[in-house]
């Protein structure tokens, strides 16, 4: 669950105390109203602040590398996007009737929809891609995965959008220079591919670099679950590792999947990193957090270069 874990609230679940961010008490509280207007979503819940012991390096590690089998086998997956906003009632019931035109009303909610914070959290996209259906929550309005996906690629065709990695479009009358707003309409190719044939680490960090994370570590984590080959199958979460010698360990990744030329570009790339990100001595990155160094610039470049699924 996102939110910002500085801003914590006691809660008892079970006779135990814990503390949970602010947007999660919030998602509680609206989703059962919506539990009653969904009786299929009755059953029990996973949630990671509360299933995961998020002190424990060992159980971190553990628990990520199943997230993709837990979420994968669940019913239903509820995104919580947070309380009503900017039109968005009036934009989830539109996603619901799907109209067949998109009125300058509709464009200006769903660009205040897509600036949300959630759709920057870099969790969300393994959630969204694996799970066999979606249904997305906010204040409370609900919308189904397939009707915010019609919407998506309405909009991309009706704008004339090319996707790839333009920092510049325009949203009817609405110049956004934001490449954060490019990650909804992301979410539908890359699901569209993680379901069909899958991808290695370094055609997924392409569509993720831009992604926030709490955990730096999680910029490499959280996307593992979605590589179904090449060298990034064989990473294994660890929280004991620093930030580098994770990105270290994804740019070797893009590495040993590229072809000559691809590893040719990789080796130049390298030279940019104040230590060598492609030698196995982990040692010289311990305290190191990837960034003064310049290992995770080189690791999302370096993606930039791996060879194509």
């Amino acid at each position: 669950m996102w939110g910002d874990s500085r801003r914590c609230v006691p809660i008892v679940f079970n006779g135990v105390k814990f503390y949970i961010t602010s947007s999660l008490l919030e998602a509680s509280e609206h989703l059962k109203d919506i539990q009653q207007r969904h009786p299929d979503m009755c059953g029990r819940w996973w949630i990671d602040m509360l299933c995961i012991n998020q002190d424990d390096d060992r159980e971190r590690g553990h628990q990520v590398s199943n997230m993709r089998d837990i979420f994968q086998h669940a019913n239903l997956v509820v995104a919580w996007l947070g309380p009503e906003a900017d039109g968005s009632r009036d934009l989830m019931q539109d996603l619901n009737r799907q109209p067949s035109e998109t009125s300058d009303r509709q464009l200006h909610q769903t660009r205040a929809f897509l600036s949300r914070p959630y759709w920057s959290r870099l969790w969300i996209v393994q959630e969204i891609c694996v799970a066999r259906d979606v249904l997305f929550a906010c204040g409370t309005e609900t919308a189904p995965w397939a009707s915010l996906r019609d919407q998506l690629q309405a909009l991309k065709s009706t704008i004339g959008m090319e996707m790839g990695y333009t920092f510049s479009y325009t949203i009817g009358h609405l110049s956004v220079s934001d490449f954060r707003l490019l990650i909804p309409f992301n979410l539908v190719d890359l699901r569209e591919k993680s379901q069909s044939w899958g991808m290695s680490l370094g055609s997924i960090l392409t569509f993720t670099s831009q992604s926030a994370s709490t955990d730096p570590r999680d910029k490499v984590f959280a996307i593992l679950g979605l590589a179904n080959h090449g060298a990034g199958t064989e990473i294994v979460p660890d929280y004991t590792l620093s930030s580098c010698s994770v990105y270290c360990s994804a740019i070797r990744a893009v590495y040993k999947d590229g072809g000559l030329m691809h590893k040719g570009k990789v080796r130049e790339i390298a030279t940019r990193c104040h230590h060598d990100p492609l030698s196995e001595d982990n040692s010289i990155r311990r305290e190191c957090d990837g960034m003064e160094c310049n290992a995770w610039w080189c690791c999302s470049d370096a993606a930039l270069w791996a060879m194509p699924d």
